[in-house]
């Protein structure tokens, strides 16, 4: 349950930054990019929409802190890894949670000292989900803010 509030946390941070006017406007020239690029390719939108998100990586910024969730996806679109990032005030609570390492199925991966960051890595989570999997999820996430896939 808390990871699958974690996601819907992530996806909502995803959203709100997806709501911004300079993100929305290159959205929407990606999105007459590649509706020209099926009528001249005569490809299904399908596999253009697929070919457009593929190697992507989508990012969730958490409102009211520096913390962010990157979910990377394949060559078919589909979502492999997600990294959470997570930064602590002060050093106390950066040692305690390096020393802890693992936070449920969330792996520890990098321990930044110098910007008290941690990155946990958990496959589990998000393997398998299309990205417009994880977007669906993301609109209802609280508190986060969608940052479009670059």
């Amino acid at each position: 349950m808390k990871k699958f509030l974690a996601i819907l946390s992530v996806f909502s941070m995803m959203l709100a930054f997806a709501a911004c006017g300079k993100d929305g406007e290159a959205v929407e020239t990606t999105t007459a990019e590649t509706v020209a690029e099926t009528e001249i390719n005569g490809e299904t939108a399908e596999t253009t929409k697929i070919s457009a998100v593929s190697g992507k990586t989508i990012m969730l910024k958490k409102e009211n802190s520096q913390d962010y969730v990157e979910i990377k996806t394949n060559a078919d679109g589909v979502a492999t890894v997600m990294k959470v990032h997570k930064f602590f005030a002060d050093d106390a609570s950066f040692k305690a949670a390096v020393e802890k390492g693992a936070y449920g199925t969330y792996a520890l991966e990098v321990a930044n000292e110098a910007a008290r960051e941690v990155i946990y890595s958990d496959r589990e989570t998000v393997e398998g989900m299309s990205y417009d999997d994880i977007l669906a999820k993301a609109e209802t996430a609280a508190g986060y803010i969608i940052i479009p896939a670059a």
